[in-house]
């Protein structure tokens, strides 16, 4: 069975598309799980994942939920695409990755291995084995110069959590 993998977890806090990008997709995609009028009336409001699931193939779709005044939790009707729906909040993803990680060429138990770690916790994101890891601790820094967190995550397939 495949890996299936989604941007968002259970509890993430989204910000679903514009009315114009709900049309358009509304428009255009002829496949599973069309998107109704139902849709529409949540453009550009922020939600919270409630589920996950995945289509045939692995494409992952969503239930969503929000919050009353009163503090009581709200279905949000409906199947959410993933391309329809975006984080509400990403700033910290957006702070220069060199500032954040280190990458180092090490030998553990006799292995070359590249390792990743949070400068401040010391949390160790991705530990790598290489052959000539030296080489390639050197290419993972150019990209940590010129790129931010979020960037760097999708890069090289591993999870960020603020921990700074």
């Amino acid at each position: 069975m495949p890996d299936y993998h989604s941007i968002f977890e259970h509890n993430n806090h989204v910000l679903i598309a514009t009315e114009d990008v709900l049309k358009e997709f509304k428009e255009s995609w002829k496949s599973y799980h069309p998107i109704s009028n139902t849709h529409l009336q949540y453009a550009n409001q922020k939600a919270f994942v409630e589920s996950i699931s995945y289509y045939h193939g692995g494409a992952p779709l969503y239930t969503l939920f929000t919050y009353e005044a009163n503090g009581s939790k709200k279905s949000i009707p409906a199947i959410w695409h993933e391309c329809l729906l975006k984080e509400a909040d990403p700033s910290w993803k957006k702070i220069p990755a060199n500032e954040v990680l280190s990458v180092n060429a090490e030998v553990r138990n006799g292995i070359p291995v590249v390792v990743v770690k949070n400068i401040n916790t010391n949390f160790e994101y991705l530990v790598s084995h290489k052959v000539q890891n030296e080489l390639a601790a050197k290419d993972m820094q150019v990209v940590f110069n010129c790129r931010d967190l979020q960037m760097v995550a999708l890069k090289y397939g591993f999870d960020l959590e603020p921990k700074f």
